[in-house]
């Protein structure tokens, strides 16, 4: 549902397509950036922007939030940022059943197999057999 305050629709979870083209922009940005050792007022406005648009471009509206670390140079703060999902720009249903199967295929984690009732691991879903 689209709050009244926000402009993006509660999400409980990505499939695992979704969570790949997260992490291709997670590195095209990070591409585009890698020669940046300051961000200072302006680069910070641009990451934010790019960020925006690539993850708006996946129908996800996202925030950056800018975190001080002590940089290798003593007296320089170091700002990193990190990109937080706050939901899909349009309506939706969660489709549980390709979330089920992208975890059981290992694309949400990276782990293919499924652990079972008595809490053993194995790689592929038990078969039914219907007779």
């Amino acid at each position: 549902m689209l709050s009244e305050d926000r402009e993006y629709y509660e999400i409980t979870d990505l499939d695992g397509d979704e969570r790949e083209a997260v992490v291709r922009v997670n590195n095209a940005l990070a591409h585009s950036y890698i020669n940046v050792q300051d961000f200072g007022a302006l680069e910070q406005m641009r990451f934010e922007t790019e960020a925006k648009d690539r993850y708006a471009d996946l129908g996800l509206a996202c925030y950056v939030e800018w975190e001080t670390k002590q940089s290798v140079v003593p007296g320089v703060p170091l700002k990193v940022p990190t990109i937080t999902i706050l939901g899909k720009l349009y309506p939706h249903e969660t489709d549980y059943e390709k979330i089920k199967h992208d975890t059981i295929a290992g694309k949400i984690d990276g782990v293919k197999g499924v652990v079972r009732g008595d809490g053993t691991f194995h790689e592929e879903p038990k078969k039914k057999i219907i007779t």
